[in-house]
This record gives C-alpha cells, structure tokens and sequence, in this order.
C-alpha cells in the first residue's frame, strides 16, 4: 500500500514554518549563549547548574517526544523555547571552552539554513519534503558557510573544509 499524500502546497508550507520555528530555535539557543557567555556572574550561575539542566533537557526531550501526539501546538512550541533557551544556557559553557567565533559561524550557518529554505519554501510554495528542498538547503548553508568564513572570520581553507562538512553533514541528517 502507498498510503495517503498530502497536498504538495500543504507539505510545502508545514515545513516552511518548521524551518522558521528551528530559525528562530537556534536564534534564541545563540542569543542565551552569547548572553551567558559574555557575562562572568551568569557563567558562574550556569556551571553550577551544568548538570541539573542537561538532566532537564533530556526530561524534557523525553516529555516532548512522548506527549507530542497529546498537546497543543502552542505548548509544543512553548517547550521547544525552554528546550532551546537551555540550550545556549549549557553551550555557553561549551563556547568559553573552545571559542565564540567557531561557535558564531555554526550558529549562524545554521541559522541562516533553516532561515534560508522557510523563505525559499514560503516564496516558491515548493515543497522541502523532496530531495530538491534538502538539496536547495544545503546550497544555502554552503553559500552562508563561505560568507561567514570568507568574509566575517576571514577564516582559513580548514575552517572553510570544516563548514563545507558540517553543512552537508547537517542537511543529510535532516533529509534522513
């Protein structure tokens, strides 16, 4: 059996709010970050509670995962906030480790992804659920990694080979 299709136009326009929503989750995931990252009392606050919070974050994963089918999209969206807030909160810890800037162009690489094919699937009303959508997002991503790296970081050939991977490594896991 070949089961039920959507409407291409219905396909096409839930994953361009998805890919809005993950835009605006890493927004705030990198907004958190950067506000906790930069700010050495919030930096005390969050290493002390580097535990509690993983801990909370997978409750919450595991809560999100097994409720989905049961709530609200409101609450869904609402969780998907905490969910991304308390991220930044445990990768600003991960960022002082290894450095904004690295940390910057994935976030923005990523970001810019996602903002990319929302705008791309909400200009065409094509749908992103075919290989062509996961393929146009990867375009974007590689497109934004060459700016960020070339024009903002004036990163390196590596860091430029190291986003070229990532990008590809993040929209086959999406597609997947």
């Amino acid at each position: 059996a070949l089961g039920v299709r959507p409407d291409a136009r219905l396909s096409a326009g839930f994953l361009s709010q998805a890919f809005l929503w993950m835009f605006v989750g890493l927004l705030l995931t990198a907004g958190v970050a950067w506000l906790v990252g930069t700010n050495e009392s919030l930096v005390a606050g969050a290493a002390s509670l580097y535990l509690p919070v993983m801990l909370g974050q997978l409750v919450l994963v595991l809560a999100i995962s097994a409720g989905i089918n049961r709530m609200s999209a409101s609450l869904a969206l609402l969780l998907f906030f905490v969910y991304s807030a308390s991220m930044g909160l445990t990768l600003s810890l991960v960022l002082i480790a290894y450095g904004f800037g690295t940390a910057t162009a994935a976030f923005v690489t990523a970001s810019a992804t996602f903002g990319g094919a929302a705008l791309y699937g909400a200009v065409t009303k094509r749908s992103l659920a075919n290989i062509g959508g996961f393929l146009t997002m990867g375009l974007i991503g590689l497109v934004v990694a060459m700016l960020v790296n070339g024009l903002l970081l004036k990163s390196g050939p590596f860091d430029l080979l190291l986003s070229i991977v990532g990008v590809v490594i993040f929209v086959g896991l999406t597609a997947w």
